[in-house]
């Protein structure tokens, strides 16, 4: 039974912009047609609010779903995402429960056009004697989307909640 397994933004997540892409993951390839909008839904002000027109995507390993606002959100605005128990996986099962969660735009949230910035690295760019195990640990200007950086083998990349924070855990050593 396919289930979510991430989101961003997150749970709760405040003064995010008012162009976000949201991104959904679950544990089940889904049904492609299962993702439509009578399925999964952007709604304004809580669960049972306005419906936002919105551009849904499936990623081609069938695992995340990808929702871009067809227009941008408005500011100080808590929307919810509503996921019905109708998704279905390639196999047929069904979602087990309905899922809800909610972000909201910030008071003065503008769109967001340009990458994040770099403001902390470790180790340090040009580092000598760095060992052949390090934990490497990034700090952006904003949040990254999580998806966006991607885990190599089975080396390990963790966020910190307000996803401005990356720890990467390398599996084997440098050379």
């Amino acid at each position: 039974k396919p289930a979510v397994e991430s989101i961003y933004p997150s749970y709760g997540q405040t003064n995010v912009a008012i162009n976000p892409i949201i991104e959904l993951a679950f544990t089940e390839k889904l049904n492609p047609a299962a993702v439509s909008s009578d399925i999964i839904q952007l709604r304004k002000t809580n669960y049972t609010g306005a419906i936002q027109a919105s551009t849904l995507e499936l990623s081609s390993d069938g695992l995340r779903v990808r929702i871009k606002p067809s227009a941008p959100l408005e500011v100080g605005t808590q929307y919810w995402v509503n996921i019905s128990n109708e998704l279905t996986d390639i196999d047929g099962d069904k979602a087990a429960t309905v899922y809800n969660y909610y972000f909201s735009t910030g008071a003065t949230a503008v769109e967001d056009t340009q990458s994040p910035l770099i403001l902390l690295t470790n180790p340090t760019d040009g580092a000598q004697n760095v060992p052949l195990n390090p934990l490497f640990h990034v700090r952006f200007d904003e949040p990254v989307h999580p998806s966006s950086v991607l885990a190599a083998g089975n080396d390990q990349v963790k966020f910190s909640t307000d996803n401005q924070e990356l720890w990467y855990f390398k599996d084997t050593p440098l050379k």
